[in-house]
């Protein structure tokens, strides 16, 4: 398992591995790869909710073996700033995109 640096902001949400308001707060943690934790515990996930602040790519190229290999898998994604990667990467991988908003599903 990696350690990496974790930035801890007052507001939760804005507390992150990737890009640091202040270098003084933060603690180790430890972090692994969705394919590499699915194949040490030996399960495998039907749904995956994903809100990783901009972390998507990072968050995708961890799961690559999961996303050839099942083709049941529902992702709900709340995406930030690259939303066109992501869209490329499902779609790619024969994954069905549908928008979700605060006045309709598309």
């Amino acid at each position: 398992m990696e350690r990496q640096d974790f930035t801890c902001h007052p507001d939760s949400g804005r507390s992150s591995l990737l890009y640091p308001e202040d270098e003084d707060k933060y603690i180790k943690v430890g972090t692994i790869s969705l394919d590499d934790f699915i194949e040490e515990k030996r399960v495998l996930p039907d749904v995956i909710k994903m809100d990783v602040e901009a972390a998507e790519p990072h968050v995708l190229q961890g799961m690559k073996r999961l996303l050839e290999a099942k083709e049941s898998l529902m992702l709900f994604v709340e995406y930030a700033l690259s939303s066109d990667y992501v869209f490329k990467v499902l779609e790619g991988k024969g994954f069905k995109v549908y928008f979700i908003t605060r006045d309709l599903a598309t």
